[in-house]
């Protein structure tokens, strides 16, 4: 079981890479100023990636926003904002950019990121519900993020995470596994998913779900399911849904929206008591290669589930 946090959170992978210009200036008036700091991003679609930070007490300035392409070319992107975010759009996908926002106080620390493919909602159906086209499996291949059968066994080499049925966990019964785990309804040898050290209760879901830190370190349990216990499950004061953090045998980052259902619980229940769970997907990239997205790692080929109790709730 994982322990939730609704949280103003923090993804995908950043690296810093150094300051530049970090000595205090004067704004216009005289009064002497610091640069920003507190550089948080979140990769909102395959062109755009938000950006928010936190202003010196005294910068009332517009702060100048650089997105500067780091895969061997010059091409850059350069905004104002006389807020404390902004939204980068038509930004290239599958490339990398080094984000830094300069004041007249200096400039913050440059953060490596890059988008991410977002993908429409998918329902998926516990292994217990054996109804004709109510799928368990998740492909989570770039590009083709899919819900599959797991009793089709041409489906189960694409197949990554399912919801599994079960009885360990307490309340709903339900969690959701990677591939190869006994009960996901996939025979192991064939795909496997890494589940992060936390899942996350964010409210406003994917698109508040910002970071400041490098997802990388965020994997070190080898957790292979997340369970939907009671906690973690049903209704939270002030709603939020909740971000599951992976990463495939392919070495992808990637973060699952499980959504809030109109009653408050993150799952739905029909008239047998079988459960369901609407996720939508951010995926990096299948060409994306970046320093925080490292390839052809091992992960654990076991039968056995391995879940956290790491639930957070913050905001």
């Amino acid at each position: 079981m994982k322990k939730l946090i609704s949280k103003l959170s923090i993804f995908a992978a950043l690296a810093a890479v150094g300051f530049a210009g970090s000595s205090c200036t004067t704004e216009p008036g005289g009064t002497t100023t610091n640069p920003p700091t507190n550089v948080m991003v979140n990769s909102l679609s395959s062109t755009s990636i938000g950006v928010k930070w936190t202003r010196a007490s005294n910068d009332v300035t517009a702060d100048t926003v650089w997105a500067i392409s780091s895969v061997g070319d010059t091409s850059s992107l350069i905004t104002t904002s006389t807020a404390s975010s902004v939204i980068l759009t038509n930004l290239a996908s599958q490339k990398a950019y080094t984000i830094t926002i300069r004041t007249s106080g200096g400039a913050s620390a440059g953060m490596m990121w890059a988008t991410a493919d977002r993908y429409a909602t998918v329902r998926l159906y516990e292994t217990a519900d054996p109804a004709p086209g109510h799928p368990s499996g998740l492909s989570l291949t770039p590009g083709a993020v899919v819900a599959l059968s797991t009793a089709v066994t041409a489906n189960q080499p694409l197949i990554d995470l399912s919801l599994a049925s079960d009885v360990t966990v307490p309340v709903t019964f339900i969690s959701l596994e990677s591939a190869g785990v006994t009960g996901s309804g996939i025979p192991t040898g064939l795909r496997s998913v890494l589940i992060g050290d936390a899942a996350y209760i964010v409210r406003g879901g994917l698109d508040s779900d910002y970071y400041s830190g490098d997802l990388s370190t965020k994997f070190s349990a080898n957790n292979t399911a997340q369970d939907f216990s009671g906690a973690a499950a049903t209704t939270v004061v002030g709603g939020g849904d909740l971000i599951v953090l992976v990463k495939t045998s392919t070495g992808h980052y990637g973060r699952l929206a499980i959504l809030r259902q109109a009653d408050g619980n993150l799952y739905t229940t029909d008239g047998t008591g079988r459960h369901a769970i609407d996720v939508v997907v951010s995926l990096q990239s299948g060409g994306l290669t970046l320093p925080y997205a490292s390839r052809g790692f091992r992960l654990p080929n076991s039968s056995v589930k391995q879940s956290n109790t790491n639930i957070i709730i913050a905001n």
